[in-house]
């Protein structure tokens, strides 16, 4: 639910203060909301939207559940349950490798 009511709301967001559309942004100059205000306005109300939706909603079986989490964080790095492209450490240890490697090129000196 927050994904979607988040989505639109950020959508109709950028629509509303695209000055192509209008004839102005209405959010930034008519509202005077900055950008960065905005990010954090729409935050809070996914945040609530997220509270809210969860406290009115049915918690979901334990055996839908089941697996989708550790029972402590160290676990994932003795757990070999999952081998392969899902692996989260895999996929951390990529992650990790892609930012190392294209880091000194988005960097404004050298390093």
């Amino acid at each position: 639910m927050t994904l979607v009511l988040g989505f639109l709301m950020g959508m109709i967001g950028f629509v509303i203060d695209l000055p192509a559309i209008g004839h102005e942004k209405v959010i930034t100059e008519r509202w005077g909301i900055p950008f960065m205000m905005q990010a954090w306005w729409a935050f809070c109300i996914c945040s609530a939207i997220y509270v809210m939706t969860s406290l009115v909603t049915l918690p979901p079986p334990e055996g839908q559940v089941a697996g989708l989490t550790w029972e402590n964080p160290l676990e994932v790095l003795s757990s070999t349950e999952r081998v392969g492209l899902s692996d989260p450490r895999l996929l951390a240890a990529g992650l990790l490798s892609l930012m190392v490697v294209s880091a000194p090129q988005s960097l404004p000196f050298a390093i």
